[in-house]
């Protein structure tokens, strides 16, 4: 006779797993650097460093932690690039 595998019911009161979050918030579909072509209107200095910080955490693996690097580095490169 075969064994017949029984499933436990959850109970209602334990809640889901939870999924991780990236460190970075997501970048909307319109900020997408893929599909977004800005014009100076509509994107901010926040926008920018945003997009390029999440580019920099893709990069990396994304990793879990630390968005401050990538939000840091960003900043520091559009630094660089607006004073040239």
């Amino acid at each position: 006779m075969a064994k017949q595998a029984t499933q436990t019911a959850v109970p209602a009161s334990v809640p889901a797993p939870v999924q991780p979050r990236s460190p970075i918030l997501h970048v909307p579909e319109e900020l997408n650097e893929k599909t977004f072509s800005p014009s100076p209107a509509t994107i901010t200095k926040h926008d920018e460093i945003a997009v390029l910080a999440y580019k920099f955490w893709v990069e990396r693996g994304c990793p879990e932690g630390s968005p401050e690097v990538d939000w840091y580095r960003a900043e520091k490169e559009l630094e660089i690039i607006g004073s040239s």
